[in-house]
């Protein structure tokens, strides 16, 4: 692993253990248990889709064969869309400054990692990343 994606990793495992230590939304209430139930639905798709033994939380790639199959068909990164969807209550839900802040910092780590993964995929798979990457978002649909 690469210094760069170490301390991504180590940043994203941060802000995450952060956000879930500082937040008070632990409750049933519906708007913030829809969020967790969604986020966690899609990282967990994502995570089968993958198959358990590729799954890599650092950028470097670890699968020999592109993944397209499940929420890969419309997201490039299904597991950070359900990371910040998952999280979304601890960051807003009642609104809490330090908490939107550690949030907009692991929104910004999860970009960075998307970027250096998209570099590394596409030099292990070149022309079909490419064309993946036309017909997928990265994050968050119809957006991002």
């Amino acid at each position: 692993m690469s210094r760069s994606s170490l301390l991504l990793v180590i940043a994203q495992g941060l802000l995450i253990g952060a956000l879930l230590y500082n937040s008070v939304s632990f409750s049933v209430e519906y708007i913030p248990l829809l969020f967790k139930v969604c986020g966690l639905a899609i990282a967990l798709w994502g995570v089968l889709a993958m198959r358990i033994g590729n799954f890599n939380v650092q950028p470097e790639v670890k699968s020999e064969a592109l993944v397209t199959r499940g929420p890969y068909r419309i997201l490039r990164n299904p597991m950070y869309t359900g990371i910040l969807l998952f999280l979304i209550p601890a960051a807003f839900i009642p609104l809490n400054i330090i908490n939107s802040i550690l949030y907009g910092g692991l929104f910004t780590v999860l970009v960075l990692k998307t970027y250096k993964e998209e570099q590394l995929l596409l030099t292990t798979f070149g022309d079909s990343y490419t064309s993946y990457k036309k017909n997928t978002y990265r994050l968050i649909p119809y957006l991002f």
